[in-house]
């Protein structure tokens, strides 16, 4: 089976759930993620703290190694793809029609960009991704649990 999980940038939500499920070793399962934005490079290779979480979580193994950009053959080949937010869901339909495709629609916020790094920020930032990171894991592990995979 193969899981292809989708958001903006593919630089923090899809990544870590890409990782964080692939660390759970599950046979006969492919796990891939990509940004519907992600060509644009908006926030470099990865968001450094999808990274710190990476590292933390001792995700870096199952981690991919480069943002990839979503395309139509990407979305054709994954038996089930998840969407980060309804927002990525409508942006995908509208560029790559999903033709029947199963799919699940998360609630998963994405990080706004910190504007300068004052400490007050990244404190927040670091607060803020913890949270949406336990929120992933979450979603994660009750998508294992419900038999679908």
């Amino acid at each position: 089976m193969t899981i292809h999980f989708v958001c903006t940038s593919n630089v923090f939500r899809s990544r870590l759930a890409q990782a964080y499920l692939a660390s759970k070793n599950i046979p006969d399962l492919n796990v891939y993620s990509s940004g519907l934005d992600a060509k644009e490079d908006l926030c470099g290779v990865i968001c450094w703290v999808a990274q710190w979480l990476i590292e933390l979580y001792h995700l870096i193994p199952y981690a991919s190694k480069a943002w990839n950009q979503t395309t139509k053959e990407m979305l054709k080949k994954a038996d089930l793809i998840v969407f980060m937010n309804n927002g990525n869901f409508i942006s995908a339909e509208k560029r790559y029609p999903l033709n029947n495709k199963a799919y699940l629609i998360w609630d998963i916020p994405d990080l706004d960009d910190l504007q300068n790094d004052n400490e007050n920020e990244i404190i927040q930032k670091v607060r803020e991704s913890k949270r949406i990171y336990s929120q992933i894991t979450q979603n994660v592990d009750d998508l294992i649990k419900s038999k679908l995979l």
